[in-house]
């Protein structure tokens, strides 16, 4: 048991105060007993009891990501490539946090051979382009122009002005104009006439 503050009091398992394995836990001897101090995560809560669920183990507190809600739209992130299928470049940014990469955002042009670019347990840079917590998932872009961009994030509609300048992906062309996106799934339409 553990005092977060006066009144907050949380609850590590034996199996979550050490990444090796831990046998039994003294109250008077070792590296965990009354009256240490250790950093601790919070990985859940307990309700009935009014205890949180804390974790002491090194590789849970170094997880940049511990939930996909950690995540934020236009962030850039570090990762590494776990495979490449058909359908897209799956990405683990952080412990059980992964994302994927869809084809049209594996670069700034169509690739051909995406396979000589990524290989499986190299890293990659990419920028988030959507979270969608509820469903536990992450859409992320490699291109280079989106990932090296300085100019503001377009995530909401309340994020855009007139006279903003932007950068925006062009996903289908038609007659009578372009149809653009931005970040979060936020879509515009760009006329023909205005097309230059």
């Amino acid at each position: 048991m553990l005092e977060v503050e006066p009144g907050i009091e949380g609850f590590v398992h034996i199996s979550h105060v050490s990444d090796d394995r831990v046998p039994s836990l003294s109250p008077s001897s070792g590296a965990w007993k009354v009256d240490t101090t250790h950093k601790a995560r919070v990985i859940g809560y307990f309700p009935f009891d009014g205890l949180l669920h804390l974790s002491l183990r090194p590789s849970i507190l170094e997880q940049i990501f511990f939930q996909v809600s950690d995540v934020q739209v236009g962030e850039l992130v570090k990762g590494t490539i776990k495979k490449l299928a058909e359908s897209g470049l799956f990405v683990s940014l952080s412990g059980n946090v992964d994302g994927v990469v869809w084809p049209n955002h594996y670069a700034d042009i169509a690739l051909k051979h995406p396979s000589k670019r990524f290989k499986a347990g190299a890293s990659i840079k990419c920028r988030v382009l959507t979270v969608n917590s509820e469903r536990k998932r992450i859409a992320l872009t490699a291109k280079k122009t989106l990932i090296e961009s300085s100019l503001p994030i377009i995530s909401r509609f309340e994020d855009a002005r007139v006279g903003l300048v932007t950068h925006a992906v062009v996903f289908k062309v038609m007659d009578k104009g372009l149809q653009i996106e931005f970040y979060n799934g936020l879509k515009a339409f760009i006329p023909a006439r205005e097309a230059r």
